[in-house]
């Protein structure tokens, strides 16, 4: 048996790939579980943020067509209600939940230091093909992660993550 790297207890793990981080770990059941379940409660706490602006158009549209300003109306505060229901149902579902802010990855750790064009998704500098100046890497002690970073930038720009994993210098912030 192997050990959860989000829990840290031996259970039966097989590869996971975190979706808010893209990463790939060796993750439980359980945390897999938590993991999509708060994917899910994101989804539907962006549609409750949406909807009200379809329920206020549905209100302008009574003044011009009553009928279908109408119809809107009630399938907007349909539709709010059921998001608001289905949230509350996957809160109350997750009974540990992972907190992302808990991950360990580089934006948690202690030494992590913005740099503003490193984590651009489509054009940043964690997909270089060769080490960058250190004055690139989000990394405040990259004196003493520097074999890290260069087995890092050696991957395969398809193969990783956004970025490194298993760094034994993370500490907790």
């Amino acid at each position: 048996m192997e050990k959860c790297f989000y829990c840290e207890k031996e259970a039966n793990v097989e590869t996971f790939r975190n979706p808010y981080t893209k990463e790939i770990h060796p993750t439980c059941e359980r945390c897999r579980r938590k993991l999509t379940s708060l994917k899910e409660r994101l989804f539907y706490s962006r549609a409750i943020r949406i909807i009200p602006f379809f329920i206020a158009g549905s209100v302008v549209l009574i003044f011009f067509n009553w009928r279908w300003g109408l119809v809107g109306l009630i399938i907007s505060v349909v539709l709010q209600t059921i998001s608001i229901r289905l949230l509350m149902k996957k809160e109350i579902a997750s009974t540990t939940g992972i907190d992302p802010r808990h991950l360990r990855w580089c934006k948690t750790c202690k030494s992590y230091r913005k740099i503003e064009k490193y984590d651009d998704l489509d054009h940043g500098i964690w997909r270089n093909e060769q080490l960058p100046d250190s004055s690139y890497i989000p990394c405040e002690i990259i004196d003493e992660t520097i074999d890290v970073w260069q087995r890092y930038f050696g991957l395969n720009r398809q193969n990783r993550t956004l970025f490194p994993q298993d760094c034994p210098k993370w500490t907790k912030k």
